[in-house]
């Protein structure tokens, strides 16, 4: 409803928070801080900041509005207190002269709902929701490490010290025992929100089961037509959803907690409430009182289970912790070995002081041996310091004599460089020599393979000529004589060089 254009919510009107509130906090209270699964929206406080005082609170709230008058002094038909009326005076008027509808919310305003009404007209809407389930919320917050919403049990019913009703609840459950075990308090839970259910039912003009309409989609619809009758604008509930976090508390007989509650139930009086009022607060009280004993037919076997092996799991522990017993004495027995142990380094230390001061008397003695040396040293340091004199007038004549050597064997470089390039020369034209001899070599080769060509063709001739001349000496006698000189000149010239 705070998305309205038409209206100015106010968050929570009578939270404690609101004495103490600066600027700067109030930017940081949103849906970010904590598990509450609120819709995403501006800081919860924003509309506060036109009564913000300049050392901090809201102009006109008082802490004790939270919770000495949750319900009015007097009774749920009593009046506002002056400083109440003024106060909530503050913030209607403030958005009505802005033309805006003032909403007002707070989970505080149950036991004075009649009395709000009474004084600045309006509309309630009355919201609630399976008081198991919301039970199961607190705890849920509880165990991540938030107990404000248990802890508004105790501050509720204590703060209404002059409510007999409550102040029975709160002798009864001793509430102010600080160890109440969680049944007790589940019980103190129930019946404080019964009975303010029967002081808002008749002043409420619309009832809203948030319980009903997450599961109802009908049924949402026509909340959502009233809200947006009312807010005069659309409003939409279609993301609301059921959720159940954890009961944190197990009883041996369920059926005498129960018995208890339905007896404590009928005490809530009942001469202001009207027959719809009762039923209303009846049908709240089983609704809440069913789904615990469902939550305890689908839980309690299982929940036995873990409580057996959670037993087992103390066993355990208990084991490591006999351990830890029997480690924790061999810690005290090391610790009595080292007591003694220290004694003895004691005397060790006492013996190694002793020894010291002896050492020191012998090093005050090599001290004065060390001065004596100083002075000898100084001696020596200026004999050596001429001797360093001379060296450095030799490092400089030395100096200058390399600087003679580096220039020649400059002139030395140049020299070889050009020798360097007269050889490269001589080789270039060496090259070129070795390539003609080279080729005349090869043409000589050519002309000595022609020569001995013409030698074997010479030879085959002298051949035939021979064998022609053995022909004629076989035919004439006479002319052996002459073959046989011709066969020797046949065989000197075969036996000749090419």
């Amino acid at each position: 409803m705070r998305a309205s254009p038409s209206t100015t919510a106010y968050y929570e009107i009578f939270h404690e928070v609101l004495e103490t509130l600066t600027a700067s906090q109030a930017k940081q209270i949103d849906f970010t801080q904590w598990d509450s699964r609120h819709p995403v929206s501006s800081p919860y406080f924003l509309e506060f900041l036109p009564f913000l005082k300049s050392e901090g609170g809201i102009s006109g709230f008082s802490r004790s509005m939270a919770y000495e008058t949750f319900l009015p002094v007097g009774g749920p038909d009593a009046d506002l207190s002056p400083a109440e009326i003024s106060y909530v005076d503050r913030l209607v008027s403030a958005a009505s002269s802005n033309k805006k509808i003032p909403l007002l919310s707070c989970t505080r305003s149950l036991g004075r709902s009649r009395a709000l009404r009474r004084a600045f007209g309006g509309r309630t809407v009355f919201l609630h929701r399976n008081l198991f389930h919301q039970w199961a919320s607190y705890c849920g917050q509880a165990e991540g490490g938030n107990p404000f919403f248990l802890e508004t049990i105790r501050a509720t019913v204590t703060g209404a010290s002059d409510n007999p009703y409550l102040r029975s609840l709160a002798d009864w459950f001793d509430i102010k025992n600080p160890s109440l075990p969680p049944e007790d308090v589940f019980q103190v839970f129930v019946l404080l929100h019964l009975y303010l259910y029967s002081i808002a039912f008749d002043a409420a003009d619309l009832l809203v089961d948030f319980t009903a309409i997450a599961r109802d989609r009908h049924l949402r619809q026509i909340v959502e037509f009233e809200l947006s009758q009312i807010a005069r604008h659309d409003i939409d509930l279609s993301d609301i959803h059921q959720t159940f976090e954890i009961n944190n508390f197990v009883v041996e007989s369920p059926r005498a907690m129960r018995d208890t509650i339905e007896q404590f139930a009928k005490l809530i009086p009942a001469d202001t409430v009207s027959p719809k009022g009762v039923a209303f607060v009846d049908q709240a009280k089983n609704m809440a009182l069913m789904e615990w004993e469902r939550h305890e037919f689908f839980n309690r076997k299982s929940r036995s289970v873990w409580t057996h092996r959670i037993a087992a799991i103390d066993g355990q522990l208990s084991a490591q912790f006999t351990r830890g017993d029997a480690l924790q004495s061999e810690v005290e027995r090391l610790t009595l070995q080292y007591s003694n142990l220290s004694n003895v380094h004691l005397a060790e230390h006492t013996a190694h002081t002793e020894a010291l001061a002896v050492l020191s008397r012998e090093r005050d003695s090599l001290a004065e041996r060390l001065s004596a040396s100083d002075t000898a040293r100084g001696l020596h340091y200026a004999a050596n310091a001429e001797a360093l004199r001379r060296v450095i007038n030799e490092r400089n004549a030395c100096a200058a004599q390399t600087e003679t050597l580096e220039a020649a064997l400059h002139q030395v470089s140049v020299l070889h460089a050009e020798a360097v390039k007269r050889l490269t020369d001589q080789q270039s034209a060496l090259v070129v020599q070795l390539e003609a001899s080279e080729a005349a070599r090869m043409k000589l080769e050519a002309s000595m393979n022609a020569l001995s060509a013409e030698a074997k063709d010479l030879r085959d001739e002298l051949f035939n000529a021979r064998q022609k001349w053995l022909h004629r000496l076989v035919s004439g006698v006479p002319r052996l004589r002459l073959l046989s000189r011709l066969y020797r000149r046949f065989d000197e010239v075969n036996e000749a060089p090419d």
